[in-house]
């Protein structure tokens, strides 16, 4: 359990910052980032107070956003291949 949400928090935390500065949001995109913000927030602020309901909550929150369309919005090989990790989770 512990090694899944390690790797729910990098990933969570990757996915996070991998949207380049170039790319044009449109509102869509722009709810889909918030929300894995929130989301990621929510899942570190859970780890660090051991509150496992909101752990699976926001893991499961995450898996969900993941499973999108809006979520594969950059298209290149490494980026494809980590979020296809995530889902798989």
């Amino acid at each position: 359990m512990w090694k899944m949400l390690q790797y729910l928090v990098f990933w969570s935390i990757v996915f996070g910052l991998s949207v380049s500065t170039g790319l044009a949001q449109n509102k869509k995109l722009g709810k889909i980032m918030d929300d894995k913000l929130r989301f990621s927030q929510g899942l570190l602020a859970a780890i660090a107070t051991n509150d496992y309901k909101k752990i699976e909550g926001s893991a499961e929150d995450l898996i969900a956003l993941s499973r999108q369309a809006e979520w594969h919005v950059i298209q290149t090989p490494k980026y494809e291949l980590q979020s296809n990790r995530v889902v798989a989770q």
